[in-house]
């Protein structure tokens, strides 16, 4: 069986504190691509409903909780990443996060029916301890699954009852009450425990806060929207209860959620498409949350809109200084912003970067590449024939490609495969415009670059518009309902 490796990063101690930050957010990124990941297909394909090989990787969250990415095995079956603290991370093809340590020695293993186990190659302590994590986390689903059964099944009644919201928030508390206790059952409360308890509670209460969450919002219809808004903002307790940067990494999706509904009551938004949407969803930030989560989100919204250019370089500067006062997400903000500040000001007709068409299988650079496109809206899809995301979003890209058939876009499949037969293998198997398929060479070893962004995480979508100038360097997926109005509004204004 394959082994994963986890090691330590030791990070030199500056006097200076921002230029101790600034290092830890430069680590941070390069987390992102310290390894490839390509778990042995044979183990995991039988494990998912898919055609071709499925490899497993790691995904975890970086820059605070502003991105998610992925860390690949590489040819022989190991990873590197390096982390300080322990950390969670989620497995592909597994249901359950994983509480990584520094120095873990991990082998997984594969039992008939397909479950995914992790044990430790050299401590018998700490495979008991990754045993015990796994009959929690099976009994978490358990609860999780008991709460929204029981929830779906007493909607008719709680409706009818003028105390609809406690009665949520009562049935809430109880199955929390039995995940916290369950959690003393199985992990001493000592010092030794101390990491696996405090993740275990985080992780089980931002998935009943997520849980409860959508309660209320897979119900909206039965509610006015007054009622709504109540429910919504009885739920914003548990976001700013978060009280570190550590723990926000748990609730992400919560917040995210949460946001996007506050957002979508005000338009049809539900992430930051355009600057109606940025200007919804900057506002819900500040209305509805505060202390360390409403920093974490108006970032999140500042980051999103400067990277897909909805906003400009000295508005983005401008609101984080005004808006933003943590110190640790006000230098995230000033490092990033001065990151996408000098770099993203380059033009696709002079792209230097390297490129192998797929019905020509020879490198030609940018400005070749695009020649055929200039005067066009292009809709770029990052992919590779390993991500399952990526893939999924195959059947609705071809049928925006029907949809759009007699418009001026053109349609542009960009792979980060390494290997060209699996990346021609896949391309077939998606019916793939040969034309428009192409393999984008990497910079070095692990870094792919495109028109001077770092592309660390597919599934990603960006558009460019006539001249070859990025207009959206973040934009929705396919199957994203903001899209296709997205794609009409740019080429309203070709």
């Amino acid at each position: 069986m394959k082994r994963f490796a986890l090691l330590v990063l030791v990070c030199t101690i500056f006097i200076n504190c921002n230029r101790r930050f600034a290092k830890q957010i430069e680590q941070d990124e390069k987390m992102t691509m310290t390894a490839g990941i390509n778990a042995a297909p044979s183990l995991f394909a039988k494990n998912a409903n898919w055609d071709g090989d499925v490899n497993m990787y790691i995904v975890y969250r970086n820059l605070s909780g502003l991105e998610e990415n992925t860390v690949a095995i590489d040819s022989i079956g190991r990873f590197d990443l390096y982390i300080t603290k322990a950390t969670l991370v989620r497995c592909t093809g597994i249901n359950m996060p994983l509480l990584i340590k520094p120095g873990d020695e991990l082998q997984a293993s594969m039992s008939e029916n397909g479950d995914v186990h992790f044990s430790s190659l050299n401590n018998a302590k700490r495979s008991k301890e990754l045993k015990n994590w796994e009959i929690l986390m099976d009994l978490f689903n358990t609860y999780l699954w008991q709460y929204r059964s029981e929830s779906n099944l007493s909607l008719p009644a709680d409706l009818h009852n003028n105390n609809y919201q406690q009665i949520a928030e009562a049935r809430y508390s109880r199955f929390l009450a039995r995940s916290e206790a369950t959690i003393d059952s199985v992990f001493a409360s000592d010092s030794e425990n101390a990491d696996l308890r405090h993740a275990s509670s985080k992780y089980i209460r931002a998935k009943f806060a997520a849980a409860l969450l959508d309660y209320y919002w897979l119900n909206r219809k039965d509610f006015s929207k007054s009622e709504l808004m109540k429910h919504l903002e009885s739920v914003t307790p548990l976001a700013n209860d978060i009280q570190t940067i550590d723990d926000l990494a748990y609730y992400n999706d919560f917040l995210s959620d949460l946001t996007a509904h506050f957002a979508s009551t005000k338009g049809s938004y539900i992430r930051v498409v355009d600057r109606s949407s940025f200007d919804t969803f900057l506002a819900s930030s500040k209305i509805y949350f505060h202390g360390i989560t409403r920093d974490f989100l108006i970032t999140k919204t500042l980051y999103s809109a400067v990277r897909a250019k909805i906003i400009s370089y000295p508005e983005y500067v401008s609101l984080y200084e005004t808006e933003v006062s943590d110190k640790n997400y006000r230098y995230i903000c000033q490092y990033l912003g001065k990151k996408i500040n000098n770099n993203e000001v380059i033009a696709a007709l002079t792209a230097p970067d390297s490129f192998v068409p797929f019905d020509r299988k020879q490198e030609v650079s940018g400005q070749e590449l695009f020649t055929q496109f200039k005067g066009r809206l292009i809709f770029i899809d990052f992919w590779a024939s390993w991500c399952i995301p990526c893939r999924k979003e195959m059947p609705q890209l071809r049928m925006l490609k029907r949809q759009f058939a007699d418009k001026n876009i053109g349609f542009v499949s960009i792979s980060l495969d390494n290997s060209i037969p699996d990346w021609e293998k896949a391309s077939e198997v998606e019916q793939l415009d040969k034309s428009a398929n192409m393999l984008l060479k990497a910079s070095d070893d692990t870094t792919y670059n495109f028109m001077g962004y770092a592309i660390k995480e597919i599934p990603r979508y960006m558009i460019i518009d006539k001249n070859g100038a990025v207009i959206n360097a973040d934009a929705p997926a396919p199957t994203d309902p903001a899209l296709r109005p997205l794609l009409q509004k740019y080429l309203k204004d070709l």
